[in-house]
């Protein structure tokens, strides 16, 4: 990990301050009775946002240890699971379910829990970032498959914040990488793909029931998540150095820039 301030630490610490002070007020309670099955279907996503919020407080107490030169990125951390676990509950009442989560559901998170104790917090950063390209994918999906006003305002503001939440890791990944040579760049490139199609996949099984509520299928939500993740692959870990030195320059130049994530 790198030692040190991150020149955008203080960018991302008052982002997280101020959007959870201005974020549009959500009433999930005033779901319509035709959204019903659509909203019910958003039980697992809740599960897995609540088990991920959870797990993610380990990832806090290590990145105090390994960053204590960068207490902002510290608190920024601490910041994004608070508007995960404000997600989780929005996605919970929309839901009306209290359904505890499956067994696959809790053998997975296990596993990923397991993996993330085993490798560094760069990996946890990355699993961090993939998880939230997925509530990016997920809440495009339940924007196109509802008209009911209180739904879209949940799938909105979770839209919002995950674009943002992808950058925000995006962006820390992009200064851990620069010091890699030609190919521990590229190996890490091939890894990022490997854990984003798994990523992929178990979701589109874990969420299987939201895509028939929708109305759409596993593999249009394959094709979408992966187009978004090869948007921000090209721009967290460029394929040439030259265009990682710009990039990392751009964001120490301009540490107060809001990030684009027009392409998230």
């Amino acid at each position: 990990m790198k030692t040190g301030e991150w020149s955008r630490s203080r960018y991302w610490l008052c982002h997280f301050l101020h959007n959870r002070h201005t974020r549009a007020s959500v009433d999930p309670s005033q779901v319509g009775e035709d959204a019903q099955p659509l909203a019910g279907a958003l039980n697992a996503w809740s599960t897995a946002s609540l088990a991920a919020a959870s797990g993610n407080r380990r990832t806090i107490e290590r990145a105090a240890d390994r960053c204590a030169d960068d207490p902002a990125f510290v608190q920024s951390l601490r910041l994004f699971v608070k508007e995960q676990q404000y997600h989780a509950t929005l996605l919970r009442d929309a839901a009306g379910a209290r359904k505890t989560p499956s067994w696959r559901s809790r053998w997975t998170e296990a596993t990923v829990n397991g993996l993330r104790r085993t490798f560094t917090l760069r990996f946890e950063l990355a699993i961090l970032m993939l998880n939230q390209l997925v509530a990016v994918t997920l809440s495009r999906l339940v924007l196109a498959a509802t008209t009911d006003a209180a739904l879209r305002a949940i799938a909105e503001q979770l839209l919002h914040d995950a674009r943002r939440h992808v950058a925000f890791h995006s962006e820390r990944l992009t200064t851990e990488f620069v010091d890699f040579n030609f190919v521990r760049r590229n190996l890490r490139r091939w890894r990022l793909r490997l854990m984003c199609f798994a990523a992929l996949v178990i979701a589109a099984v874990q969420y299987r029931r939201l895509f028939r509520a929708a109305g759409t299928s596993p593999v249009t939500f394959l094709q979408s998540g992966w187009t978004s993740f090869n948007h921000v692959l090209e721009r967290m870990v460029p394929y040439r150095r030259a265009a990682l030195l710009r990039r990392l320059t751009r964001l120490r130049q301009h540490r107060y820039d809001a990030p684009d994530v027009a392409s998230i």
